[in-house]
């Protein structure tokens, strides 16, 4: 059998771009030595920091136009790490130029550009994937083999929570017109999750949001998304970049029992001579929930006990991505249920600009 590489082109090198290049480094040790990736090129548009990233990261070549990358032969998939507002524009131009393709999360800005993202790559015979990289967190993995096992039944009720009191992060990230707004951030990976926990098709959407402390960025400091499922399903996602008490991260009731997930607060300390020590927070967006089973047994008691929490495991979502293209293992995120995000972003951005209205969403595909 001959050697198979799969040849990296990375578009955008600032944020997620270590991670990338990490989990693309990652992924050649799965592999017995007939298969290869290759970090073959990273592009920016600053000369100078593409180049330091490029030492940096790994990567062999640089670039600063990504058209010359996706126009390469010998690239096989184009990562695109640029702004929200790219995505669809570099994507359906990698596709057509018969790339394989990785999005950084959120798809796309609207539903209609995630269709026609899903469409060409369909047309062009090409993958095309969203990094959704949080399916392999510890505690979703828990709450999902909770449910898979029954102990709590038939889920039908879930709230997820993100956020605290503190500024937005700097750049496009917080500048709606860019970014979709708040929600199309930690709400892309945090629908994801709801979306495939709760398989039904979508019904309606509401959204609502509040702008009252953070006036020098365009996102709204807290939205909230409110989803009903065809079956009679609901869930809630909230983001809130001016709560000063969090709600728990995971809050789910089945037909036999709930589980709640309470965020972590870890902190670091370090000895240091001149200040005594040094302290460091690490951010509990990191850190697996705490979970709790609550079911009820057969005296009609509740019983309560901790949920086993999984081993972590690194850059599993490359290693799933290379070896879909090397050997055909199956997809772990389908693509199918990041379009169904979109929709359910864009529904939601609709509902609140309008005063929260509920919003039919077409979930034809998704």
């Amino acid at each position: 059998m001959p050697k198979k590489t799969l040849n990296i082109g990375l578009i955008g090198y600032l944020f997620m771009g270590k991670a990338h290049s990490n989990g693309w480094r990652q992924a050649p040790r799965f592999f017995d030595m007939k298969h290869d990736v290759r970090l073959h090129t990273i592009c920016g548009r600053n000369a100078s920091a593409v180049e330091k990233a490029r030492k940096q990261y790994g990567w062999d070549h640089a670039a600063t136009d990504w058209r010359n990358v996706v126009a390469d032969p010998e690239i096989d998939i184009i990562d695109i790490n640029t702004p929200n507002d790219s995505h669809a524009e570099i994507a359906i131009a990698a596709a057509k130029a018969g790339k394989h393709i990785l999005c950084e999360k959120p798809l796309a800005l609207t539903h209609r550009d995630a269709i026609a993202m899903l469409e060409m790559a369909e047309n062009q015979e090409v993958h095309l994937s969203c990094h959704q990289n949080r399916r392999w967190d510890v505690d979703y993995l828990a709450i999902k083999q909770a449910i898979e096992n029954g102990l709590i039944g038939d889920l039908f009720y879930m709230e997820t929570f993100v956020g605290g009191c503190s500024h937005p992060c700097g750049y496009w990230h917080s500048h709606d017109e860019i970014s979709g707004g708040t929600a199309y951030d930690w709400g892309a990976h945090y629908l994801d999750w709801i979306v495939s926990l709760i398989p039904e098709r979508i019904k309606s959407v509401i959204g609502t949001r509040h702008k009252r402390v953070w006036h020098d960025v365009t996102n709204a400091d807290q939205e909230r998304i409110q989803i009903r499922f065809a079956g009679g399903q609901e869930a809630e996602f909230t983001h809130s970049d001016i709560a000063a008490v969090r709600k728990p991260k995971w809050y789910l009731l089945g037909t036999r029992g709930a589980i709640i997930g309470h965020w972590r607060d870890v902190v670091e300390y370090k000895i240091d001579p001149a200040l005594y020590f040094e302290k460091h927070a690490i951010p509990a967006t990191e850190m697996p929930a705490d979970l709790t089973l609550h079911r009820r047994d057969t005296s009609g008691q509740i019983v309560t006990q901790n949920l086993a929490i999984p081993r972590r495991q690194h850059y599993l979502f490359h290693q799933n991505i290379a070896d879909h293209l090397l050997t055909g293992e199956p997809i772990a995120a389908p693509l199918e249920h990041s379009v169904r995000v979109v929709g359910i972003l864009e529904a939601a951005a609709k509902s609140a600009a309008n005063g929260g209205t509920l919003e039919v969403v077409d979930d034809e595909r998704g």
